[in-house]
Order: C-alpha cells, then sequence, then structure tokens
C-alpha cells in the first residue's frame, strides 16, 4: 500500500509540475520559432495546458508580414485549441481535432515587393501541432482580400466564417471511398450566403471530392468598385447569386456553374459625370442584359458545363451560350442545387 500511495503521488506530483511550468516553456519555444521566420514576424501571448483533454490551447497569435520594414498584420487568431480524440485511440491511431476561433486572415494586393520567402503554411502548422489532426473547425472566422494599389481600394470579404471537417484522416469510415466531410458557410461582401458541402478522400495525392456550393442574393452594387476598376461599368442595382457542383474521381473532373443575376439595372439614363463612351458602354450591356433576360422572372442566367481532368477542364462555350437563350425564351433557370452530378455516376476514363 505504501508504495501505491508513493506512485500516485509521484504522479500528481508530475502532473502538477507540467501544469505550473509546461506553458511557459512552450510559449517561449513557439514565440522563438515564429520570431524565427524569414519575412514574417509573429508571437504568441501563451499557452493553456488541458491535462483531461490531453491538449493545450494557444492564446493570442498574431503572425505579420514584413515588406520594406512595414509591419502588416497578416493573421490574428485569439484562442486556438488542440484536443486528442479518444475514440480512435481504441483503434491504436493517436489523432486529434483542432478549433480556431474568431481567426481574422488579411490579404493584401499592393505595389510593393513580397516578403523574401513564401510562407509555407504546412510546416508551420506542423511545427505548431505535434499530431495529425482529424477534425477542423473555424468558428466566426473573417477573410478579408484588399487591392491596395485599385483607386479606390476595394475589400473583397468573408465574414462569419463557420467550416467544420471530419474524419480528415480516415479513422472513422475506413472502407468510404470519401470518408470525409466538410461544411463552410459564411456572409460576403453585398451580404450574399455562402454555403459549400464537400466530401472528399483528402489522403490520395489528388483528392476524390464531390462539392456543392452556393451562393445566394449579393447585392451586386457592393461590387460597384471591382466592375468599375476592370471592365468599366457600375451596378445600379440588382442581386447575384451563383451554384456549381462539382466531382473529381481519379483524375477525372465534372461539373457545372450556374449564375444568376435578378433584378439587374446597369444602366439608369446618362451620366453626365461620365464621358459618352462609358454612358454608351453601359447602355450597351444594359440593353444586352435585359434582351437576354427572363422578363417575367426578371433574371439574366445560364449554366456554364465544366468537362475534363484536373490537368485540362473545360468549359462548353456554346452550352453556355444555349443556356442564356434556354433561360430567356423557355424556361426561366431556378435557384438552387440540381444534384445532377454524383461521384457513384462519375467514371473516369481509363
Amino acid at each position: 500500500m505504501k508504495i501505491v500511495a508513493i506512485v500516485f503521488a509521484v504522479l500528481i506530483a508530475m502532473l502538477v509540475i507540467t501544469y505550473l511550468f509546461l506553458p511557459a516553456i512552450l510559449t517561449n519555444q513557439i514565440n522563438k520559432q515564429l520570431g524565427a521566420m524569414e519575412g514574417y514576424d509573429g508571437k504568441i501571448d501563451g499557452v493553456d495546458i488541458a491535462i483531461l483533454d490531453g491538449g493545450y490551447a494557444i492564446e493570442g497569435f498574431e503572425l505579420n508580414s514584413i515588406v520594406n520594414e512595414d509591419t502588416i498584420p497578416f493573421i490574428i487568431i485569439p484562442r486556438t485549441a488542440l484536443a486528442l480524440e479518444y475514440r480512435p485511440l481504441l483503434k491504436g491511431k493517436v489523432v486529434g481535432s483542432l478549433k480556431i476561433e474568431e481567426p481574422v486572415i488579411r490579404l493584401i494586393s499592393e505595389e510593393a515587393e513580397e516578403p523574401e520567402e513564401a510562407l509555407d503554411i504546412p510546416k508551420m502548422l506542423e511545427d505548431l501541432l505535434p499530431i495529425q489532426i482529424n477534425k477542423f473547425e473555424i468558428v466566426n472566422g473573417t477573410i478579408d482580400m484588399y487591392d491596395m494599389v485599385s483607386d479606390p481600394p476595394m475589400d473583397i470579404y468573408l465574414h462569419e466564417l463557420y467550416v467544420t471537417a471530419v474524419n480528415l484522416t480516415n479513422v472513422e469510415e475506413e472502407n468510404e471511398p470519401l470518408p470525409a466531410d466538410m461544411q463552410m458557410k459564411a456572409i460576403t461582401i453585398g451580404g450574399g450566403v455562402l454555403n459549400m458541402h464537400v466530401k472528399l478522400n483528402p489522403l490520395k495525392t489528388i483528392p476524390d471530392i464531390d462539392l456543392d456550393m452556393s451562393m445566394e442574393d449579393m447585392d451586386m452594387t457592393a461590387l460597384n468598385d471591382l466592375f468599375n476598376e476592370h471592365a468599366s461599368f457600375t451596378v445600379e442595382k440588382g442581386t447575384f447569386s451563383v451554384f456549381s457542383e462539382i466531382v473529381v474521381k481519379d483524375r477525372q473532373l465534372s461539373g457545372y456553374i450556374r449564375p444568376i443575376a435578378e433584378n439587374l439595372d446597369i444602366y439608369d439614363g446618362p451620366d453626365e459625370n461620365q464621358s459618352f463612351w462609358r454612358n454608351a458602354w453601359e447602355g450597351a450591356l444594359d440593353a444586352v442584359t435585359n434582351v437576354f433576360k427572363n422578363h417575367p422572372k426578371d433574371k439574366f442566367a445560364t449554366e456554364m458545363p465544366i468537362e475534363g481532368t484536373i490537368d485540362e477542364a473545360d468549359p462548353d462555350i456554346w452550352a453556355t451560350i444555349g443556356g442564356i437563350f434556354y433561360n430567356t425564351f423557355i424556361e426561366a433557370m431556378e435557384k438552387g442545387i440540381t444534384d445532377e452530378k454524383s461521384f457513384e455516376n462519375l467514371n473516369p476514363e481509363k
């Protein structure tokens, strides 16, 4: 009994020492790794050890890019939690779950030199995460894509980003061709609602996938800076939605993209602040979209089939043009996924 008590006391003492001193050791080690990255500067505020979860949490992660001696915020993550998954242990596999809370990623395009060395994100994650990740979760994330070269500067963003990916190491459904499952939702610029569902096999060199994606009811006027910069027109009103299914099986690809613009109005009469040619261009675009829209439903739409391989996938231009005529004169294309593509029905060419 005395030996058992001594062993138990030693174990308790080791747990207490680990809980008290390991966070400071890990914080110091991680900050050294982040500080040694070429072209970047990073830090964390600290590490919390979660003994019962068999993991830890990184608090206050920040990574900045250094361009021309300027520090530009790149990634900010208030909290990242890594925990051991206990069910796979019964199968002899050591994997974990990763939860990233309220991350902010800023991608900035500007007339400046890039960092000397591109960021190797997989290597950085490998250094920070000691085990394979089987479940991945993002809670309330933000991705901002700034184009500082445009006049005015543009911010194309995803807010309220939620991602859940499970069975990434295939420890649960070993006989399934697409064992991993990922769900994503977000709010786009212009208030569009983005939803994505992907079943995949991430363990293949070129993953097989079965993807459904929808983005509905984006206010197109929110993209006027983009339209003005790259196509010399602006939109008076209108909403934009896009729906897509993409299947990849043994490098063979099949899918479609269905864009739909509703209540679209490009030209609202001559603008005295614009040139004659700009007014003429916008008037011509407005005329074309009015001629080729479904007037009862006020929709300008088509469907673009995509077939081929991941190395060379060709959109069917004639079918896309035919889709415009179909929407205009036969039947308005409906919003939503058609479920016409499936992984089971795709037969790759040998």
